[in-house]
């Protein structure tokens, strides 16, 4: 370069080098790739390639910051003209500046590239944090109002058995619902005639399987609760039980993919660890898949987990306690994560296994005084409405609880990490929800006591047999 003039150089090369990259629109304004231009703008002041002393800052392989410069002693000798400093992605943002700031004015190397040194160094560091989840935009002003005053339509399928009957009163008498229908293969016009009879402002209707009953219960549904299925019977095996279920299931989530695809689902059916997975897969194979829109209903854990400490907690209303569960819906797949309840609590040793089993097997405390008669109908409906007026409560875009609830991982924001710690795609946690479904699935795991991450490993092996159960009873049909 000594023997030819830079300036030379750039005349020659300032319209066509490998560096230059031109763009037609925005004026056809020009930018450089040019490792050693701090700036990227294609100019003779920045461009590195031209200029004897010159400097360049890029992120390196291990997230920190790697300065290139020039040796100008070196101009004949490529291999030795190049010298890189690399700073560690520990290294402080001052430590940075101050040597980036030192070695461009140093001797009078390139004083004029101190401050637009300095300044990429602060855009490289600023994109290396990691990116927080960006919060569901909530409607204002006209919107909000518009929001609110929208009819919603809340279905429910199942609603002539023993959940969807007080299911159904519940919701019927929510202020937040407008629009109730209900759907089941006997008496649901008799229990939507009983219904009808209480003065709040819900409309109802009730169909039955005839005459396209479950496409006109569907048709326009904002909101779906499955609680349909039936109850174990004398005879019957567990796994004859899932199958029926599990085909109910299947059945009714076909009819959503087909007339409310857009519908949020709320699926209550047992198991909840396998039925979850079925209907994603039935909505997969619809091509109508949103995972932002199918829960797992797992809110009677989370309530029996609130009632059962209440003596703990201290509160008189024991809703007030907050207390993550996660994990699936039944048995050892519960797991309550008492270490973080709020407000704190001060649980004995020696009562600690007995109130986790409670949480985790509550329902056999039902069936046993029911003498087998029945199960957990009540508290599962009122857990039910629970979670589908927090849903309602979204949708309408005014704030709504945080909730556990069994969702699929990867498909729903701060899932993706949660799935990998786990091993499985279909996992309960807090999720916040929102007027597009669940807007962020929050890792509580990360806070977990020794002792409640030992259950989750406990855990995960259940769910991964009950989800590829769920999997596989849609992709191989079992014999009719």
């Amino acid at each position: 370069m000594s023997n030819v003039s830079s300036d030379l150089i750039w005349q020659i090369t300032r319209g066509q080098n490998a560096f230059l990259v031109k763009r037609n629109d925005a004026g056809g304004v020009q930018f450089s790739r040019d490792p050693l231009n701090p700036t990227n703008y294609h100019s003779r002041k920045y461009a590195g390639f031209v200029n004897e002393k010159a400097i360049g800052l890029e992120s390196s392989e291990n997230g920190g910051v790697s300065l290139i410069a020039k040796n100008a002693s070196n101009t004949q000798n490529p291999a030795k003209n190049i010298r890189t400093t690399t700073f560690g992605p520990n290294t402080s943002n001052r430590k940075i500046y101050k040597s980036v700031a030192s070695a461009s004015a140093k001797n009078g190397y390139r004083a004029d590239l101190r401050e637009v040194a300095v300044a990429r160094v602060s855009a490289l560091r600023r994109s290396q944090k990691p990116k927080k989840d960006v919060p569901a935009s909530k409607p204002r002003g006209a919107k909000a109002k518009k929001a609110a005053e929208q009819d919603f339509l809340k279905i429910v399928l199942g609603a002539s058995g023993g959940i969807g009957q007080p299911l159904s009163l519940l919701l019927k008498a929510s202020p937040l619902v407008d629009e109730l229908s209900l759907y089941d293969v006997v008496n649901t016009p008799g229990v939507a005639a009983d219904l009808s009879h209480i003065s709040s402002p819900a409309k109802l209707q009730g169909f039955l399987p005839a005459d396209d009953g479950l496409k006109k219960a569907l048709t326009g549904a904002d909101v779906v609760v499955i609680p349909a299925g039936i109850p174990r019977k004398p005879g019957m095996t567990r796994d004859d039980l899932f199958k029926v279920n599990a085909g109910i299931v299947q059945t009714l989530v076909k009819g959503i993919a087909e007339f409310s695809p857009k519908a949020f689902v709320l699926i209550i059916s047992n198991p909840v660890n396998s039925t979850v997975p079925i209907a994603a897969e039935v909505l997969k194979a619809a091509g109508v898949f949103d995972p932002k829109r199918l829960f797992g209903v797992t809110t009677l854990d989370v309530v029996r987990a609130e009632t059962f400490v209440q003596e703990y907690s201290g509160e008189k209303d024991p809703s007030k306690a907050t207390i993550p569960v996660v994990g699936g819906h039944s048995g050892d797949t519960i797991v309550p994560l008492f270490s973080l309840a709020k407000p704190a609590l001060q649980i004995p040793a020696d009562k600690y296994d007995a109130l986790v089993n409670r949480v985790q097997f509550g329902g056999d405390e039902v069936v046993k005084a029911k003498d087998g008669a029945g199960s957990a109908t009540l508290s599962m409906a009122f857990a039910g409405f629970r979670f589908a007026e927090n849903v309602i409560k979204a949708l309408k875009g005014t704030k709504s609880e945080t909730e556990p609830t069994f969702v699929y991982l990867p498909g729903v924001p701060g899932g993706d990490a949660i799935a990998k710690a786990t091993g499985v795609d279909f996992f309960s946690v807090p999720v916040e929800l929102g007027p597009d479904g669940a807007a962020k699935a929050i890792n509580v795991l990360e806070g977990a006591s020794e002792q409640e991450k030992k259950l989750v490993e406990v855990a995960v092996k259940g769910l991964k047999t009950n989800i590829e159960k769920g999997v596989d009873f849609v992709k191989n049909p079992p014999p009719k």
